[in-house]
């Protein structure tokens, strides 16, 4: 469901669609994974829309299901790399 997210996001920037989103909100984004993470720094690129994200390091628990506790730790360093 991600990559076809991915894909229609494709879309509808190619087309001209404009999606009109002002917040992007996260809860147990210690559990986020590359994929996702990826998927929702696009939306928020495409709609410059502000990202909110809550986690805690201590209660990552989904590493077996492709979380990535690093992109909690980095999250700043990661998303300002992102957009350049």
């Amino acid at each position: 469901m991600i990559n076809d997210a991915d894909e229609l996001l494709t879309e509808m920037e190619g087309q001209g669609n404009r999606l009109s989103y002002k917040y992007i909100v996260i809860d147990e984004f210690q559990d986020i994974a590359r994929q996702r993470f990826n998927l929702t720094k696009r939306l928020s690129s495409i709609t410059h829309a502000k990202v909110i994200a809550v986690g805690d390091d201590w209660q990552s628990v989904f590493a077996f299901a492709g979380a990535d506790i690093t992109l909690l730790i980095d999250l700043l360093n990661l998303w300002v790399l992102a957009l350049k």
